[in-house]
């Protein structure tokens, strides 16, 4: 509970598969969120994230990695898969190509689902 009271949310509500969700953070998160093991703290209310099944599920995903990797691992890989898309980004945009690449070169994320979890644009839409 200590990523809880750290990023600022301001309740959290249990999920099906021990899955929980702290909605109100104010930390550590993008406009959507991110997952610590099985914990999902994010800017969005619990409701919102609760209608969102395709968010919920990408999620669960992330939460399955970390169970499967463990936290080092998990973060190492996660962390590995940024410089490309730092690289990647650079050559387009110095190209002149308008490119929002966050996400679309990470294996966890394509693994978890793009589109649930917000990465729609990797895949064009």
């Amino acid at each position: 509970m200590v990523v809880v009271r750290a990023s600022g949310s301001t309740g959290c509500t249990m999920n099906g598969n021990l899955f929980v969700t702290c909605g109100g953070a104010q930390k550590w998160t993008n406009s959507f969120g991110i997952t610590f093991g099985n914990v999902f703290t994010t800017p969005k209310s619990n409701t919102l994230v609760a209608l969102n099944s395709e968010l919920v599920a990408h999620e669960e995903a992330h939460a399955a990695q970390w169970a499967d990797l463990g936290p080092i691992l998990f973060s190492a890989r996660y962390a590995s898969d940024s410089p490309s898309e730092w690289a990647v980004g650079s050559v387009l945009t110095t190209f002149g190509v308008e490119a929002q690449m966050t996400g679309c070169l990470n294996t966890l994320e394509w693994s978890a689902g793009w589109e649930g979890g917000g990465y729609g644009y990797c895949l064009g839409k």
